[in-house]
């Protein structure tokens, strides 16, 4: 079953770093990982940013999260305090509409 996740950043800055980060790891572009349906990312009116993803599965995002994105917060020294504060908020979906 899909999953959605919902994350936040503080700001456009700390969103671009911790991209940059996971596409030093990769050695390139940061492009959809296996298993990712959808990915967006959304400027919100206080200036933080407002991520969604779907993924095929939550193995999948799962993978993602340990392989790339948990690292890249380490790389980029995101604190703590800020992924306690803010969780991501994770849902399955009981339906799915795709082109």
């Amino acid at each position: 079953m899909a999953i959605v996740i919902i994350g936040h950043a503080p700001n456009r800055a700390m969103y671009d770093a911790v991209t940059a980060a996971m596409e030093e790891t990769l050695g390139g572009e940061l492009v959809a990982q296996d298993g990712l349906i959808v990915h967006t990312a959304s400027e919100l009116a206080d200036g933080s940013i407002q991520i969604v993803d779907v993924w095929a599965t939550a193995a999948a995002a799962e993978a993602f999260e340990q392989n790339l994105l948990l690292p890249a917060f380490v790389t980029v020294g995101v604190p703590q305090e800020l992924l306690d504060a803010s969780p991501a908020e994770r849902t399955e979906t009981f339906e799915l509409t795709t082109p």
